[in-house]
């Protein structure tokens, strides 16, 4: 992801000066990836929408096995049309 390190640095910095939950939003598909984001920083949320849309049971996944990554192709069809429907499985 283009621009990932900085995204994080930003969110952790803002996690350390306020006194309310952060959201990280930016992408995240990857459970492998999310995991360790979630051992190796303060970071304890994502904001996810597209990886559901694709795979309504992504979480169901995620706790089974903790890997694997989302098919969604992040083509954005899902969102621009305001249908929450993968246009591509």
């Amino acid at each position: 992801m283009s621009g990932e390190k900085e995204l994080l640095e930003f969110s952790e910095g803002l996690i350390d000066s306020v006194n309310v939950p952060v959201i990280v939003g930016g992408g995240f598909d990857d459970m492998g990836h999310m995991n360790e984001i979630l051992n190796s920083t303060n970071i304890e949320f994502f904001s996810m929408y597209r990886p559901f849309v694709a795979e309504n049971d992504f979480l169901v996944k995620w706790k089974d096995d903790g890997y694997g990554q989302s098919r969604c192709l992040k083509c954005n069809n899902c969102y621009r049309t305001k249908k929450s429907t993968c246009y591509h499985f």
